[in-house]
């Protein structure tokens, strides 16, 4: 029996052999496989950015992609978005997607965002008393894990220093999320209208956004079959959202003329009355949408609105921490543009602070390229999963239709970046501060792919870099922040995958600015 077991896996270890060196692929360069498994068992979830930019590092050179026509999101990932019924314009194709992007475009242009300005301040500014409370809860953590020792006076080794890792770092993050979710659902749906869920909402988010992207790489879809913890979450999340969002709805119907997203797209809906010869009807009728794409888009635009942005600003935190002379440079660069920022009135100063808003590249440059650096080195999606809708041939490797394809924007910006030290945590390069030319820092702006690009670039970037400068502007002027030491033994800051990369493992220490 077991000779007969050793035969067959040798059988089927050469027919694997011979297949693969006889593939259409088997020229690229690549990490090995196992029979049958390829590469699956050499991967985790959380850790599937790190191993594919690896490989990538390793042993690729050149993707292309051509898209909406020619690649799709993924078909996996479209089929779970449509079961958990968040099939919106992030996982839509064709002329569904086409649809929703008209309108969700609209309600998230430059102007239109102009307009939601009050309420980012007004929920950044709230932000602030909430991290002062932490500050000095974190105090009182910190300064009690050193001490006297009971036995200093008899022992060679007293216990002075204590470390049980919870130093208050996961409250910051949480608060940040907090108050970026409730910028979300106010602009979706109307200001004060963040409270519409329920308080453990971002908790269970969480484990709805992670299990959506486990069932859409799942080898077997055994949740069909039998449905575990973070299965129940997950579509419970789905139908609490979906009940919430028609009670919204209900409540909307008889006021259009608002300007938040839910407005826009319930327009969408409206029947068509007769024939019309306005150019605006006209668009209007022709991308109509449903009721349940409807909520599908507005469950996609909160989910993905509230965790991409948080971890951005999570990503900003960590490295003004971990640069504490980037700190003085925002604080400067604010006193010149502002004077005393806390002093600002947001309805009687609001001509001066959209002024800075509107072109922060102008008039807040370091801040504007500590962000667009932070997105460059900590890119929130740095991974694309696509399926060729037809075959096509890239760069001489033919792509059959139906392959799934991988693309890892931020190794192909890094492996194009004009600099010599691409991997470098580095703001100043895009001011010319190290002597990049006018040539490198336009290129620099070119290659920027955390936002994607062309037909299916985000359409909420404009509200997110808005949040991304009141927040860093609000936090640095008012905390003084730096690294928690943790011991040897611990885990260092690593990126880790659920819908987005986040950062695990870092510990910040946030104290109140006491400078002028």
């Amino acid at each position: 029996m077991i000779l007969t077991l050793i035969l067959a896996g040798f059988a089927l270890y050469i027919f694997w052999d011979i297949y693969f060196k006889n593939s259409q692929y088997s020229h690229i360069p690549g990490p090995k496989g196992v029979p049958i498994f390829g590469n699956v068992l050499q991967m985790r979830f959380e850790y599937l950015i790190r191993d594919f930019e690896a490989w990538a590092w390793k042993c690729a050179t050149k993707f292309s992609k051509a898209r909406p026509d020619g690649f799709s999101r993924g078909a996996a990932l479209s089929k779970i978005a449509e079961e958990l019924h968040v099939n919106g314009i992030f996982t839509q194709e064709g002329d569904e997607w086409r649809h929703s992007r008209y309108w969700i475009a609209s309600a998230f242009s430059p102007s239109k965002v102009r307009e939601f300005k009050k309420c980012i301040w007004h929920h950044s500014k709230r932000l602030q008393e909430k991290l002062r409370e932490i500050s000095e809860k974190q105090a009182k953590v910190l300064a009690s894990r050193h001490g006297e020792g009971t036995d200093s006076t008899t022992s060679r080794f007293p216990i002075l220093n204590q470390h049980d890792g919870d130093d208050l770092t996961g409250n910051i993050i949480s608060e940040i999320q907090s108050v970026v979710l409730s910028i979300v659902c106010d602009v979706s749906f109307s200001w004060g209208e963040e409270n519409f869920l329920s308080h453990d909402v971002i908790s269970r988010s969480k484990t709805f956004m992670a299990r959506m992207f486990e069932r859409a790489h799942a080898v077997f879809p055994i949740w069909r079959f039998y449905k575990g913890e973070r299965d129940i979450i997950a579509e419970g999340l789905s139908a609490e959202f979906s009940q919430r969002i028609q009670t919204l709805i209900d409540k909307s119907q008889d006021n259009l003329e608002s300007r938040t997203l839910l407005d826009t797209l319930l327009r969408s809906t409206l029947e068509a009355d007769g024939e019309t010869d306005n150019l605006s009807e006209k668009r209007r009728r022709m991308h109509r949408l449903t009721d349940d794409q409807v909520k599908a888009n507005l469950m996609t635009v909160i989910m993905a609105g509230y965790e991409t942005t948080a971890t951005v600003m999570s990503w900003v935190l960590y490295e003004l921490a971990k640069n504490p002379q980037y700190q003085e440079r925002v604080r400067a660069e604010l006193k010149e543009a502002f004077g005393d920022i806390n002093q600002l009135d947001i309805d009687q100063d609001i001509s001066v602070i959209e002024k800075a808003l509107n072109l922060p590249e102008v008039h807040l440059p370091f801040i504007h390229a500590l962000i667009q650096e932070t997105l460059r080195i900590h890119s929130v999606a740095p991974l694309f999963q696509l399926t060729a809708l037809k075959d096509h041939v890239i760069q001489g490797v033919k792509i059959t239709k139906g392959t799934e394809l991988f693309l890892l924007t931020r190794v192909a910006t890094l492996r194009s970046w004009p600099t010599s030290d691409p991997f470098k945590f580095n703001p100043e390069q895009w001011l010319g501060e190290n002597g990049e030319s006018e040539s490198q820092i336009k290129t620099m702006n070119q290659l920027g792919l955390t936002f994607g690009f062309g037909p299916r670039v985000c359409p909420g970037r404009h509200l997110a870099e808005t949040e991304l400068v009141v927040l860093t502007s609000l936090i640095a002027t008012n905390f003084q922040l730096s690294l928690i030491h943790m011991p040897p033994a611990m885990e260092p800051v690593m990126e880790k995958m659920q819908f987005t990369t986040y950062p695990a493992n870092i510990h910040i220490r946030i104290e109140p600015n006491t400078t002028s």
